[in-house]
């Protein structure tokens, strides 16, 4: 109600939040409504947002914040859809800030090293790039940043 004292409490808006987030994500992923009818991620979260949209309309719901569901499905979306690019610009932009970019010499490309690189390349296509480990990244780090 707009004028009770009582406040809103649950976590129902974060997990309207993360049903748009997954959907982003895996929008072709199939999920069952009900355990018996099989739909797209994305179309329920559409669905599920019509729902508490015109759910919030009829003012029904005994006490469920439709509005705050819907709040959190647009809070899951400008999030994913937005804090990934400023997180990569914050990042780029700390580490340049951070550290003054080495200065690479041609001489460090050492056998060893390109050796070592090749057998990264290979786990990499074996295994992925997550595989590599924190070493392993900053290895292909140092070689990418090599004069060669």
């Amino acid at each position: 109600s707009p004028h009770s004292t009582a406040p809103t409490i649950g976590a129902s808006g974060s997990v309207f939040g993360l049903i748009v987030a997954f959907a982003m994500l895996f929008p072709n992923a199939v999920m069952y409504l009900y355990f018996l009818i099989p739909m797209k991620v994305w179309q329920a979260a559409v669905l599920f947002a019509f729902i508490e949209f015109f759910a919030g309309l009829e003012g029904g719901g005994m006490g469920i914040s439709r509005f705050a569901h819907l709040g959190g499905m647009l809070t899951g979306y400008i999030y994913l859809r937005f804090s990934g690019d400023l997180a990569i610009q914050l990042h780029s932009w700390f580490r340049s800030v951070k550290r003054p970019k080495p200065t690479v010499e041609l001489h460090e490309v050492t056998d060893e090293l390109v050796d070592r690189v090749d057998d990264i390349l290979d786990k990499v296509l074996k295994e992925g790039v997550e595989s590599l480990t924190p070493e392993e990244k900053r290895i292909m780090d140092r070689y990418a940043r090599t004069k060669h």
